[in-house]
């Protein structure tokens, strides 16, 4: 497929933003007791897997939310499934102060998915 040469992408498009699709649910629940989120590419894989089936990404280091306190957990629901984007961007907010790995795979997952750029 060639290129053409003219072409110059649009600088205010997050090109690592994930393209709107039918099949992607923007306000999928991930159960966050069964799933974790890989840091690296967003998506969604088995609590129980160690490296990312997406990306290869090895995530044996990082504890899986669903481990780990209910206070977390909640906030990382939030933070995919609330339909107002304030309430969304507090979670994240909150999320972020924590200050732990574990999270990095929501905020991840939020960066390339959340319709709000802003959030």
């Amino acid at each position: 497929m060639r290129r053409d040469k003219n072409f110059r992408p649009d600088p205010n498009l997050n090109p690592y933003k994930i393209k709107e699709s039918p099949s992607i649910n923007r306000r999928a629940f991930i159960d966050f007791n069964t799933q974790r989120v890989c840091p690296a590419c967003g998506k969604a894989i088995k609590i129980s897997h160690n490296f990312c089936k997406y990306c290869g990404v090895d995530l044996s280091a990082i504890e899986p939310i669903g481990n780990s306190d209910e206070i977390s957990k909640q906030l990382a629901i939030t933070t995919v499934t609330d339909p107002d984007a304030e309430v969304r961007k507090e979670a994240i907010d909150t999320l972020g102060d924590f200050g732990e790995i574990k999270v990095l795979g929501v905020l991840t997952f939020v960066l390339l998915n959340d319709p709000e750029s802003n959030t």
